[in-house]
């Protein structure tokens, strides 16, 4: 779901890929010689799906564990139908500051509608359900 350089000094570059088990990430810190990500910079975050990285600035400076956490749960929707559209309408909308504040959205998925119809034909729609009627407006 997402990319990532790690970098430590003395050492090469690492390309980490998200999500990852706790055992790979544990491993990647013996290999790159430290005890948290904390020690590492991270460079060059890049997101499965472009789009959704550019809607997600965030002024915190996230940790791995954090962009971990948000690549299961972007993994999650992956396959759901439309979910990824409806993900990148609800961050334009809502416009997170933070990776924490993209990923509760995501985790809130399923409070939002994508409406793909004009406001007249989604509002008919939306009585509809709430009436109980079908299509053509019987019970």
């Amino acid at each position: 779901m997402l990319r990532m350089t790690l970098r430590v000094d003395g050492k090469p570059d690492y390309t980490l890929v998200l999500p990852a088990d706790e055992k790979y990430l544990d491993a990647v810190k013996n290999h790159l010689d430290i005890d948290v990500f904390a020690d590492a910079m991270l460079c060059d975050i890049r997101f499965k799906v472009p789009y959704i990285g550019e809607l997600i600035r965030d002024t915190d400076c996230p940790a791995v564990e954090d962009y971990n956490d948000f690549a299961e749960a972007l993994e999650d929707i992956w396959q759901q139908d439309g979910a990824l559209l409806t993900y990148a309408a609800v961050l334009e909308a809502e416009r997170p500051d933070t990776l924490r504040g993209a990923c509760e959205l995501l985790q809130d998925l399923d409070n939002y509608q994508r409406i793909t119809e004009d406001a007249n034909g989604y509002g008919q729609q939306r009585l509809q359900e709430t009436l109980g009627l079908d299509d053509e407006g019987h019970l």
